[in-house]
């Protein structure tokens, strides 16, 4: 299973509050599951309630959590995190994009998302295709658009504001041996 290393930069204000910086990551989280449960084809029976809010709401499995390799807490602000899902990292990449406040250099971003289709397209996976469907559209579909909405909100008006996404595909084991 492929992986994917996101390294996230925030701008913030001179006084950051730990409020903020949770609120940041719950919802951060929350909008990977909800774009791993509407892309993963093992989540396509679930159905969305207002309980995908609670800690224990998401149907996500431990092999598509995302994973915390770092958090820094500095000016600025820095995590990064592991994502095994690639439809879910494609979709976390296109809600990304949407959030009104995260000004993000569109041009590396759309270098990055081209470079997550042709991966895509060389393993053969059966992820969703990153031009064809909107998470918007697949929120829509399967009725959690309330969910969707109410996350592009948090983000959008969060305190911290996206200053930087770099995309790194973690090689698997056998790669890693033969370089």
């Amino acid at each position: 299973m492929n992986r994917y290393s996101l390294t996230l930069r925030f701008r913030e204000d001179e006084r950051t509050y730990l409020q903020e910086i949770t609120d940041l990551l719950y919802s951060f989280e929350k909008l990977h599951d909800l774009s791993v449960v509407l892309t993963e084809k093992e989540y396509r029976e679930f159905r969305f309630s207002h309980y995908f809010w609670f800690r224990k709401g998401s149907p996500v499995k431990r092999k598509h959590k995302l994973e915390a390799v770092r958090i820094v807490k500095e000016s600025p602000l820095l995590f990064e995190v592991v994502v095994a899902s690639v439809s879910g990292l494609g979709a976390l990449i296109m809600a990304i994009e949407r959030i009104r406040n995260w000004d993000l250099n569109r041009e590396k971003l759309e270098l990055d998302v081209r470079k997550l289709r042709r991966e895509e397209e060389r393993e053969k996976r059966e992820a969703i295709s990153l031009h064809d469907v909107t998470l918007e559209k697949l929120a829509e579909q399967r009725g959690a658009t309330k969910i969707y909405d109410s996350l592009q909100s948090r983000l959008s008006e969060s305190a911290l504001v996206l200053e930087d996404l770099d995309i790194q595909r973690i090689p698997d084991v056998e790669e890693r041996v033969e370089q």
